[in-house]
């Protein structure tokens, strides 16, 4: 099973030929997790963002919310660099992430189809999904499901923190629940 999780610089991964502004992943990380709940690899990258957005302007990278800053990105590899490892490590595994269904996959796969690579994962299991059925009342921001279930994220938005905690949300979520998709 593998754990991803992405920094972006916004959240609409369409084109503006397609009625979007094209923001870019800043930040990837994938862990690979045993159903023990064990991290037996872990991979991350800051990637190198474009300077200017599709209009011309300065991209704003979000700093803000990640901390990833402009001398994180310059030193990085390019998106297309850093693509083909991604999609490998991920396609035909149980893909698991926090609002991987609705966030983190389909701006994935935008990304991804830019670079000239395809996913295709045999299944998935959201951790946000599954918090909200198995803890219906309160925020279900990563950060709040691991405080209601005992966890500590330590360096939020960022991908490799995210990633751990999301690898520890969802063994803990299996315990009660198994490690069926969704």
């Amino acid at each position: 099973m593998q754990v991803f999780d992405l920094e972006t610089t916004g959240a609409d991964f369409r084109s503006p030929t397609q009625g979007g502004d094209r923001h870019y992943v800043a930040e990837v990380a994938i862990v690979t997790l045993a159903e023990s709940g064990a991290v037996t690899d872990r991979w991350s990258t800051v990637v190198r963002v474009p300077l200017h957005d599709a209009d011309g302007g300065l991209t704003d990278l979000h700093t803000r919310i990640h901390g990833i800053t402009w001398g994180d990105t310059l030193a990085a590899p390019t998106w297309r660099e850093v693509a083909g490892e991604v999609a490998d490590r991920l396609t035909g595994e149980v893909v698991i992430g926090h609002n991987v269904d609705r966030f983190d996959l389909p701006f994935l796969r935008a990304a991804l189809a830019r670079a000239g690579h395809t996913l295709t994962v045999a299944r998935t299991v959201d951790t946000l999904t599954r918090d909200r059925a198995l803890r219906p009342v309160g925020s279900h921001t990563l950060t709040a499901a691991c405080k209601a279930w005992g966890l500590t994220l330590t360096g939020a938005h960022r991908a490799l923190a995210d990633t751990l905690a999301t690898a520890d949300l969802a063994t803990r979520q299996a315990a009660l629940i198994g490690w069926g998709g969704r």
